[in-house]
């Protein structure tokens, strides 16, 4: 778990928290089965809304992207976890091999086909094109799974 709260994340929950459109969030959450709490914010604008807060605050300095995407990750508002994959996905030619663990967190943690196919795809996907001598090792392990 993450010591010190960053300080940018209530900056985004305020920033999305002003644009909440309930019926929407009613909407998407029983869309995902209601299996988790939405702002109700559209794709569209919500990645509009992502662009003018990292416009605005920059991304969390390399020392601390990991354990912001965790914090993320800890909230209930679904685009908060969207943030956080977005993020980990613009900044992922910075991140190293041990990222794998944070991708497994991402994958185990709130786990459901949206988060899941946008890991697969986004992230894992170049982490292995970064680092190819890793993809049969810990590929490998999901057969331990099956």
């Amino acid at each position: 778990m993450i010591s010190k709260p960053d300080s940018n994340i209530s900056n985004l929950q305020t920033i999305l928290s002003s644009n909440v459109d309930s019926k929407r969030a009613t909407d998407m959450s029983k869309y995902m089965r209601n299996k988790f709490v939405f702002f109700g914010i559209a794709a569209p604008l919500r990645k509009e809304l992502f662009r003018r807060f990292i416009k605005a605050h920059g991304w969390p300095e390399m020392s601390r992207l990991e354990a912001v995407c965790q914090e993320l990750y800890c909230l209930p508002e679904r685009e908060l976890h969207y943030f956080a994959m977005e993020m980990i996905e613009r900044n992922i030619k910075k991140l190293n091999q041990s990222s794998i663990k944070l991708f497994e967190y991402m994958i185990v943690t709130g786990s459901w086909w949206d988060t899941v196919d946008f890991i697969a795809a986004n992230i894992l996907g170049k982490f292995f094109k970064m680092y190819p001598e890793l993809t049969a090792s810990l590929t490998a392990k999901m057969d331990e799974f099956r």
